[in-house]
């Protein structure tokens, strides 16, 4: 698992050197999303994602599959059953990502979507690796309550276990 960790950490800091070309440090996220194996869990909505640490510092994904969606422009995201993967580069925060807003736009023409968990690795030049595994288990649609189109995820402060919070500091 360590090791897992360590090489997705090398190849996220290879993304950095081969794709920043600006003066401005940057990130590069890698966000997993599992939707559920269930009738009517995908969705065709947009989904947007924020990530935040402890201190307040964010970051946000307006359109995760337009950002950072590898699969082209006709694959179907956040389809029943699946684990779509979204990897791009974004503003660096200052501590580890600890809390997640998780959005639909309600668009479409299957606007109603049930997220099981989102999974995200940070990193950047110089920073260590940071993995977190939100555990969502809720459905997002313009009529489902308590949240309606929005999941809200806040681990920080919390004591292990209420996330898998991993970090890699050798490089």
């Amino acid at each position: 698992m360590k090791l897992t960790l360590t090489v997705l950490c090398l190849f996220l800091l290879s993304s950095i050197f081969s794709t920043s070309t600006s003066a401005d440090p940057s990130c590069v996220y890698t966000i997993y999303v599992r939707t559920a194996n269930a009738d009517d869990s995908g969705t065709d909505s947009i989904i947007s994602a924020a990530f935040s640490d402890a201190a307040g510092n964010s970051v946000k994904i307006n359109n995760l599959a337009s950002w950072g969606g590898k699969s082209g422009l006709n694959y179907k995201y956040f389809a029943n059953g699946s684990i779509d993967v979204f990897t791009g580069q974004a503003a660096c925060i200052t501590g580890p990502v600890c809390k997640l807003v998780l959005t639909s736009d309600g668009s479409g023409k299957f606007p109603s979507w049930y997220c099981r968990a989102l999974q995200v690795v940070s990193t950047g030049f110089g920073k260590p690796c940071n993995r977190l595994t939100f555990t969502v288990n809720q459905r997002i649609a313009p009529d489902a309550q308590p949240e309606y189109l929005t999941a809200v995820r806040d681990y920080c402060g919390t004591a292990a276990g209420a996330g898998e919070i991993q970090m890699v500091t050798e490089m």
